[in-house]
């Protein structure tokens, strides 16, 4: 349809099923066809699906080169086991801290290992070992409290995220006034629990810890994890594409009726022509004047209907063809012509 509105040589078949299916790829591919649409709504569906796969092959171009710096970047550390076993990353933390403490003392082989390679790389505070590891660029992993750990990884520049899980559980307590020990350490103990079962602690962790933080949910809840995109982070480029469809719809369903309305209206024009020609001619009496050609002047003059009737009453003329009659002889000085008519 919008070929034989739009196209000066009529329909053509280029938009045919096959070479619509080729043009479509050619944009998915960033290639592009040598054909095009000519009218408004065939344009309008091709920018909209030119819009889609743009966005769609920029996304899958950012989402792979992320994938693949992090591939990169990865050391595979996903516990103390695997921290031991590489030389490239160094570790340490806080020295004369609860951690330090504990490795110091500990008689498991694995954390024994992990201690004779940390003092050099202990440092003094938790901000200074946030700080190296920022530095270091991914060659130095930092120990530390695993709520402070998730804590950190959620402040401005966002470049730590917490890995290996939890390493010993440490217990914290609450201090309070020992004549009352009993009665409030007792409350306390009830309250905790209380919040625990109803879930209280963990909507406040979420809270302060991921919502409130500035680098998003992913690092403080999968620990850095590599992520895909999901549906919700492409849900615009699909608007764009389904009103840009709709659009084209609506516009070629205008397009078709306005094209149908001027055609019926040009053949009612050219109808009301035809038969106001015809009625004119009957009102007036007219007929299609005749030519004749004069052999002497070789030009050919519309004979009007006087001549020609008093032509075929003359004895010098005789008429063979209604349209055309040829002059043979010349002018008498008697004013008589004679002639022939072939």
């Amino acid at each position: 349809f919008e070929w034989s509105q739009n196209s000066e040589e009529g329909p053509s078949s280029e938009f045919s099923m096959s070479n619509s299916l080729w043009s479509t790829l050619g944009a998915l591919m960033q290639q592009g066809s040598d054909i095009s649409p000519r009218s408004f709504s065939g344009r309008c569906a091709e920018s909209a699906w030119w819009f889609f796969t743009l966005i769609l092959v920029a996304s899958y171009t950012a989402n792979l080169a992320a994938f693949l710096t992090v591939e990169s970047m990865d050391f595979k550390i996903r516990n103390v086991d695997d921290l031991v076993s590489q030389t490239k990353v160094k570790y340490g933390t806080v020295q004369g801290g609860s951690s330090e403490d504990f490795f110091r003392k500990s008689k498991v082989t694995t954390y024994e290992q992990m201690w004779s390679v940390m003092p050099p790389y202990l440092m003094e505070s938790n901000e200074k070992g946030y700080q190296k590891v920022i530095e270091e660029k991914g060659k130095y992993a930092f120990i530390l409290e695993g709520v402070f750990n998730e804590y950190l990884s959620q402040q401005k520049p966002c470049k730590t995220m917490p890995t290996g899980g939890l390493i010993n559980n440490i217990d914290y307590g609450i201090a309070i006034n020992r004549k009352r020990r009993e009665e409030l350490g007792k409350r306390l103990n009830l309250e905790v629990l209380r919040l625990r079962e109803l879930g209280e602690l963990l909507r406040l962790e979420t809270r302060w810890w991921v919502e409130k933080g500035r680098c998003g949910a992913a690092t403080a809840q999968d620990g850095g994890k590599k992520r895909s995109l999901t549906l919700s982070n492409v849900s615009g480029m699909f608007h764009i594409l389904i009103g840009g469809l709709i659009i084209a719809m609506m516009t070629s369903v205008f397009e078709y009726l306005i094209q149908k309305r001027i055609r019926k209206q040009s053949y009612k024009l050219k109808k009301a022509k035809t038969l106001l020609g015809e009625l004119g001619k009957k009102l007036n009496g007219k007929k299609e004047p005749q030519v004749v050609e004069n052999i002497y002047s070789g030009e050919e003059t519309p004979l009007r209907p006087n001549l020609l009737a008093g032509a075929q009453e003359n004895k010098g003329y005789q008429t063979t063809s209604p349209a055309k009659l040829i002059m043979l002889d010349s002018y008498q000085s008697d004013q008589s012509a004679t002639g022939t008519a072939i």
